[in-house]
């Protein structure tokens, strides 16, 4: 049963690899996936006009997650050995973000 969808840049090899990889280890088959290009996308989140701003957006039972948020919550719900990445929560999230934006900046 699916229960969280991820909202992905599909011009983006990062975010398409990053799907693939997902959907390999999505065991329990939790996640649907839509490009944010398709123009009948119900994207939670009001898009920037700039493509390279957009990021992964998680819609996970009626709650919205952006940014790292997203990415440690995709881990989280992969459930196993990945959950273990939610460590990086105690990193301040002002920081994730930084990260995050600056690799959005510059993956395409």
């Amino acid at each position: 049963m699916k229960q969280a969808t991820i909202f992905y840049d599909n011009a983006c090899g990062l975010c398409n690899g990053f799907v693939g990889w997902i959907r390999a280890r999505d065991e329990r088959e939790i996640f649907e996936f839509t490009p944010l290009q398709n123009t009948q996308s119900t994207c939670p989140v009001e898009l920037d006009s700039d493509p390279q701003k957009w990021s992964v957006i998680l819609l996970d039972n009626d709650e919205v997650w952006e940014g790292s948020d997203a990415v440690l919550r995709i881990f989280e719900l992969l459930g196993g050995i990945y959950r273990l990445v939610i460590v990086l929560r105690i990193a301040p999230r002002r920081f994730r973000d930084f990260v995050y934006r600056f690799i959005a900046r510059h993956r395409l």
